[in-house]
């Protein structure tokens, strides 16, 4: 597609503005709306099914869904920006933030950045040209993912990671932001088909980040798109076979008008042509793997302790034992 490195352009530059967070356009109309409350099963089919409760739910909240997992970071380096609770004490946004006040605020409490605690994570990408000969180069970059741990953490169990592409004109994804224009007082969502190939390589120009990407494109009648501030905020999914909502990525940037992109965070494969290449008739192929829930769920789950040993078990092995000391207490009693 022509557009693809005018994408690239236009990234981190949807990022960096303090602008509202996702926009309503599905009416058509050059001025944006709002979904500023919780969307219900009326506004997205099983909405509010496919997610684990809560043992105690947050302040407000009846039901818990996804909405609650999406909060507003207090500092970013490039200004208000969003987040994702994953799960035990971490959350995950998107690195071309930076690593500024990573403080997150969730459901009305602000829980503190633990210092020294962001992970990165690296990519690899082939990036073959082919124009008179074929020229195969190694590309490696950080991806445009951080993780980062809070404390205490949220009272939310962790949430599951979309394990697979999503499927073109068919996935349907929740997108969730809390730019807010800078306020970070309302969290505002949208409902997109997913209509363009789902793993798109970008390369976010101005920076060496690159990432494994999903799109949305804007057709004939105006869908939601995000905007400055949602980047790091979420997109859920929901897999029908197991009957659940999953992460499937993170709001990374737009061309007003004309797409909104997301980091995929599945283990998956990818290949972009990028047709937009310098030379007259050359052709440009990324391929490669991108391996990030595999990482993620390694890094937040915590090494579990022993198993507790069942009642009845303790008993057994307290007999054996008991049994294999027997010969030697009765020859000390000789």
């Amino acid at each position: 597609m022509a557009w693809r490195l005018l994408f690239l352009g236009l990234l981190l530059l949807a990022s960096s503005h303090s602008l509202r967070a996702v926009a309503n356009y599905s009416t058509g109309t050059a001025t944006p709306t709002y979904n500023l409350t919780a969307p219900t099963s009326s506004n997205i089919p099983y909405w509010q099914s496919g997610w684990t409760q809560p043992s105690v739910q947050p302040a407000g909240t009846t039901y818990t869904t996804g909405w609650n997992y999406v909060g507003s970071i207090n500092g970013s380096q490039s200004g208000p920006a969003s987040g994702v609770y994953l799960g035990y004490g971490w959350v995950i946004t998107c690195a071309h933030l930076g690593t500024g006040s990573l403080d997150f605020t969730l459901n009305g409490t602000t829980y503190p950045y633990v210092a020294d605690s962001v992970h990165s994570f690296t990519g690899t990408a082939t990036r073959s040209v082919v124009s008179t000969g074929t020229t195969t180069t190694t590309v490696v970059n950080q991806v445009d993912i951080i993780l980062f741990q809070v404390s205490p953490a949220p009272d939310l169990p962790a949430l599951p990671i979309r394990s697979s592409n999503p499927v073109e004109n068919s996935s349907k994804v929740v997108m969730i932001g809390y730019g807010d224009g800078g306020s970070k007082t309302n969290e505002t969502w949208g409902y997109n088909t997913v209509n363009y190939s789902p793993s798109v390589y970008i390369n976010l120009t101005g920076s060496s980040l690159w990432s494994n990407d999903f799109v949305t494109l804007d057709g004939s009648t105006a869908e939601y798109q995000v905007v400055g501030g949602d980047s790091g905020g979420g997109d859920f999914i929901y897999n029908s076979t197991l009957q659940r909502w999953e992460l499937a990525g993170l709001n990374e940037g737009n061309s007003p008008g004309v797409f909104s992109a997301f980091v995929q965070l599945n283990d998956s494969t990818f290949s972009t042509v990028d047709s937009n290449t310098p030379a007259q008739g050359e052709t440009t192929t990324y391929t490669g793997t991108a391996a990030y829930a595999t990482q993620i769920e390694q890094i937040i789950t915590p090494v579990s302790d022993s198993p507790a040993m069942p009642a009845w078990a303790l008993v057994a092995l307290g007999a054996i034992l008991g049994l294999a000391a027997l010969p030697s207490a009765v020859r000390e009693q000789r």
